[in-house]
């Protein structure tokens, strides 16, 4: 039966994930139109997933970007005595929290 779906081969990756999966080379997947490449890792809705299920690519990114952040608005903001705590308060949670928790630009 023919359902009207079509696949893109190259842009269909495999990834097999958790602790128990093959390591080495694990084999592809072979279609009438070619290979599915296997990979390790790959970037999804902005956040690299890996095999391993480790996050350590995304936390270091969000750490430097929030680090970034809170440098561009420190001598601004943060060191300035005009802002109330409160408001210093309220632009570090929407400038550099959202930023550490969630990878905001």
């Amino acid at each position: 039966h023919d359902f009207g779906l079509s696949l893109s081969i190259p842009k269909t990756k495999l990834m097999a994930a958790g602790r128990e999966v093959c390591t080495g080379n694990c084999n592809p997947i072979q279609t009438e139109n070619g290979d599915i490449e296997v990979v390790h890792d790959f970037l999804y809705l902005g956040s690299t997933i890996e095999a391993s299920g480790r996050v350590d690519l995304d936390v270091d990114c969000n750490i430097a970007k929030a680090s970034r952040a809170f440098g561009t608005l420190h001598k601004a903001v943060f060191q300035d005595r005009n802002p109330t705590l409160l408001t210093k308060h309220k632009v570090y949670d929407a400038c550099v929290l959202l930023v550490l928790l969630y990878g905001a630009k």
